[in-house]
């Protein structure tokens, strides 16, 4: 079940006058007890009902279309995100982070509130009676008895601020380990790594990429099997029943383009990959194309002279004639 608004112009459009078919899914018949008088500017709910064998449209709250299910299946697919038994939408990856960030505003909030009572401090009256006249600002003069003592009072000394930091730390540490997304996933490592320690540094994100995009790769090849079903059914195209396809993944990590050029290189010359499984580890979306394209290119460049690329110059010179 679908439920969506449409303006009533938009409405005539899709779906034209209102008629339904009759129980049995026979021919469509006017309908002038289901025709609908809309307001073209204004939107109205529209209900659609799929299932393998029928379709019907409601506009608001009116039968205007039931029908045969013209392509057999369900045209709509849901991935649950973290999939949980009994969870039609899966699990939030948000849940287990809530508790940390509710931790992390209320230390937060405790922090603010010591930096702002340290930036107007307390003045602190020893062996006084009464604090009337006593008014703390610049140039301010106190008269004290003897044995008085006055002074600010420093909520920051003795380090106990330390200890409010070193939580919040503490707290910004366990949101990134829970979403698994390390803090050198923001490039900031603090220090030099080299590709592979990078690698070991941001491997819980690397892995949690993998996960989502196994689930959105069963999503995808199931969606294109629907495409391929229409196109060869109503497009008019003879595919031969293909229906099997492979989600191509860029790479997660930042890859040194050169480093990888040179080992793909290495390894189709000492006979252990093919130049299509190298175009493919480089990033190549369709390899046959281009090993295509590559021996085109070939087969021309063999059918040029050998001077065809020199500069102009140097071609007039050696066909010059000799005096």
């Amino acid at each position: 079940v679908q439920v969506y608004a449409l303006s009533g112009s938009a409405i005539d459009t899709l779906f034209g006058a209102a008629t339904a078919r009759d129980a049995n899914g026979g021919d469509p018949r006017p309908r002038p007890d289901h025709h609908l008088s809309l307001d073209r500017d204004r939107s109205y709910p529209v209900v659609e009902t799929w299932t393998t064998a029928r379709w019907q449209v409601e506009i608001a709250g009116q039968l205007v279309r039931q029908e045969a299910n013209p392509y057999g299946w369900i045209p709509y697919l849901v991935i649950p995100n973290s999939p949980r038994p009994h969870a039609f939408w899966g699990e939030s990856d948000l849940t287990d982070l809530f508790d940390v960030c509710r931790e992390l505003n209320a230390r937060m909030s405790v922090l603010s509130t010591v930096l702002e009572l340290s930036g107007s401090p307390i003045a602190v009256l020893e062996n006084v009676d009464g604090s009337e006249g006593i008014r703390v600002g610049p140039g301010a003069k106190w008269e004290l008895p003897e044995g008085a003592r006055a002074y600010l009072l420093d909520l920051l000394s003795g380090g106990g601020i330390g200890l409010h930091v070193q939580y919040v730390d503490l707290l910004f540490r366990a949101l990134h380990d829970l979403s698994e997304t390390p803090r050198t996933a923001f490039g900031d490592s603090g220090r030099d790594l080299s590709g592979a320690a990078l690698e070991v540094e941001i491997q819980p994100l690397v892995q949690k990429v993998g996960r989502k995009r196994h689930g959105w790769e069963a999503l995808f090849r199931q969606r294109n099997a629907l495409l391929l079903d229409l196109l060869e059914r109503f497009g008019g195209h003879d595919l031969g029943g293909l229906r099997r396809t492979l989600p191509i993944w860029p790479s997660i990590l930042p890859s040194d383009r050169d480093g990888a050029v040179d080992n793909a290189t290495r390894l189709v010359t000492s006979g252990i990959h093919s130049r299509r499984t190298a175009i493919a580890t480089l990033g190549g979306d369709d390899p046959d194309a281009e090993f295509g394209r590559v021996m085109e290119e070939a087969r021309l460049l063999a059918t040029l002279p050998p001077d065809a690329f020199a500069p102009a110059a140097a071609r007039q010179a050696t066909t010059a004639p000799e005096e």
